[in-house]
């Protein structure tokens, strides 16, 4: 009988890694919040009626007293980048080329929040811009990369001492040195489960919006199949707190032997999507369903409104179904998905 069950015991195991894939649980530690004795608000976002409306909007961040929408570059190839101030079109600007002061795939990064007097675009070359608040000049200075820094989705924060980057690619934040002119590479699940030990995690669109408070303390990472919430130290790029939901792991995913993951895109439910960071608090766009429900409409999103110890203050539930947003104060403008339209459109609200 002993002989029988080792038997059984060799030869499942020989299956299990002869096998391509094998399927795994995360386990990551973190402070588990309980969201559902909070609070839900209801939001009620109405359509903003500019005199010059955007065609087909994208992203959008406040600049102090200006507004600016970023268009989609493949439809509006002149002109993409719009500044508003009171909703009437002040400026805009933006030429897809590739001289000095146009854009490739031009994108606008800010992620939501007030920027100090300038804010970020992204693309084939990076740039910060500020505008006049009198004559709505725009000022556009180039922003040079290391040569190592490839496949760079968000410029987070660059100063006279370093430039923090997140990166498609093994790593989820790139940090370099200006003085040292040294790179320090970080990823925040080193040690936490079984992702620590696979090369290309980053590679399946995990880290999916990622933001700089206006602060410049800390750095938010919202991911897209976990339902979990990354808190960084910009001081020293430790992490600072790590916010889990219940049942963040709900998504499966299998690893084959050479540690690449996939996951069953048509059943993938996505958590967070969007995320933008302000002086004493950040905001982060919930779903809890999959692409296709959001699409049509059938699941609304949420908007958590958190502090920077990961405790949750609001909750906000949106009448429409947003993709990004800008808030400044009390005041929510958003980029929305006309269900009857077929089309994207600007919508603002008042939060409480």
């Amino acid at each position: 009988m002993k002989r029988l069950f080792f038997f059984i015991i060799c030869f499942w195991l020989t299956i299990v890694s002869c096998n391509n894939t094998l399927k795994y649980n995360i386990s990551f530690e973190g402070d588990f919040v309980d969201s559902e004795h909070n609070e839900t608000i209801y939001l009620d976002m109405l359509p903003c009626f500019f005199d010059s409306i955007p065609l087909s909007p994208l992203s959008c961040c406040f600049l102090d007293s200006l507004f600016i929408v970023g268009e989609n570059f493949n439809q509006v190839t002149t002109g993409f980048f719009k500044v508003y101030k009171n909703d009437k079109l002040v400026s805009q600007f933006g030429e897809i080329g590739n001289g000095a002061n146009d854009f490739e795939i031009p994108f606008l990064n800010s992620k939501g929040k007030l920027e100090r007097g300038f804010f970020y675009i992204s693309g084939s070359k990076f740039c910060k811009l500020s505008i006049d608040s009198v004559d709505f000049k725009v000022k556009q200075s180039q922003l040079p990369m290391p040569d190592d820094f490839f496949l760079v989705n968000y410029v987070l924060n660059y100063n006279d001492s370093s430039i923090v980057v997140s990166q498609t690619g093994d790593y989820q934040l790139r940090r370099y040195d200006k003085n040292t002119k040294s790179i320090t590479n970080y990823n925040y699940y080193n040690e936490s489960g079984w992702f620590s030990n696979i090369p290309n995690f980053n590679l399946t669109m995990q880290l999916f919006s990622s933001s700089c408070s206006s602060n410049n303390k800390y750095i938010v990472i919202a991911y897209q199949y976990l339902k979990m919430i990354d808190i960084i130290s910009l001081n020293d790029m430790s992490l600072h707190k790590r916010i889990c939901f219940q049942n963040y792991d709900v998504n499966d995913y299998e690893v084959d032997n050479k540690g690449n993951i996939s996951f069953d895109n048509e059943k993938v439910i996505n958590f967070f999507t969007y995320v933008t960071a302000g002086e004493d608090r950040f905001y982060a766009l919930g779903w809890d369903c999959t692409t296709e429900d959001a699409s049509s409409g059938k699941v609304l999103s949420t908007i958590y409104e958190f502090d920077y110890d990961g405790n949750i203050i609001k909750k906000y539930k949106p009448n429409v179904s947003i993709t990004s947003f800008a808030i400044r104060g009390n005041e929510i403008y958003s980029i929305v998905f006309d269900q009857i339209q077929k089309e994207k459109i600007i919508c603002k609200g008042t939060l409480q």
